[in-house]
């Protein structure tokens, strides 16, 4: 992919050197040809845990949370290492070769657990019983039911769209105050780390809220607030003219306070 993009890609910037929306679009179609695969394959890897590990919708709140916040985490820990040491330590190549061997070493553990888990199941005495599932009248496929559904799959994209369209922003008020190559780590490293503990305080205090709806309704009353005041304050870090670029501490922990 990288010796794609190296003989590609002076052929794009040529491409839109004369008109802003062809070089947009070059790039849109090279990052989409480069990037589409591998994150396809790494957004499949959650619901399919979750369907490994959920037997019964009495645990679904609680078994998400866990798995959602401990991936999460595992991403964190991945964006801050490659952001400030495996890039300077290793380079590109060698990172892009050993993130390959990670994600082959993980296959290889999930076929052998397929495999013991298959095994285990073929040694159980007596007929295989299936795990319970609700039924569709237990589930509810009337018109409110479906309503409702519509509604929160609603809230799920729009609740995406403004995290990641948050991100983008924290990611230009914090560009005047560092290096761009440790600003983008550190946003989205702290964004993961945020997303990956409110997953496990899901996970340990309200997985078995009596109202889920009135919880979701509540966290995101509160967001509003707080991004808001997120932008407030790096809208007066933007408006500050710093002698230069900060630090990588106090950068930092201007992330951590935003």
């Amino acid at each position: 992919a990288l010796a794609v993009l190296r003989r590609w890609g002076p052929q794009v910037a040529l491409l839109g050197s004369e008109n802003a929306a062809v070089a947009m679009l070059s790039r849109f179609v090279l990052s989409f040809a480069l990037l589409f695969l591998p994150c396809g394959l790494m957004g499949a890897t959650l619901p399919l845990l979750s369907r490994f590990c959920i037997e019964s919708r009495a645990v679904v709140g609680a078994r998400v949370g866990l798995l959602y916040g401990v991936n999460t985490l595992g991403a964190m820990l991945g964006c801050f290492a490659a952001g400030y040491w495996l890039l300077d330590t290793l380079g590109v190549s060698a990172v892009n070769r050993l993130a390959a061997a990670l994600s082959g070493l993980v296959g290889l553990v999930c076929i052998g657990l397929g495999a013991r888990d298959a095994r285990r199941r073929g040694r159980a005495p007596g007929p295989q019983v299936q795990p319970k599932r609700d039924t569709p009248a237990a589930e509810g496929t009337g018109e409110g039911e479906r309503v409702r559904g519509a509604l929160l799959l609603g809230v799920a994209l729009l609740s995406g769209l403004g995290g990641l369209a948050c991100e983008v922003l924290w990611v230009r008020y914090l560009l005047p105050l560092s290096n761009v190559a440790y600003t983008f780590p550190t946003v989205l490293g702290m964004y993961l780390l945020g997303m990956g503990v409110g997953s496990l305080i899901y996970r340990v205090l309200l997985a078995r809220a009596r109202r889920p709806a009135a919880v979701l309704a509540g966290v995101m009353l509160l967001l509003g607030p707080a991004v808001a005041g997120c932008f407030a304050a790096g809208a007066l870090l933007s408006a500050t003219r710093l002698p230069g670029p900060l630090p990588l501490v106090p950068m930092a922990a201007i992330t951590v306070i935003l």
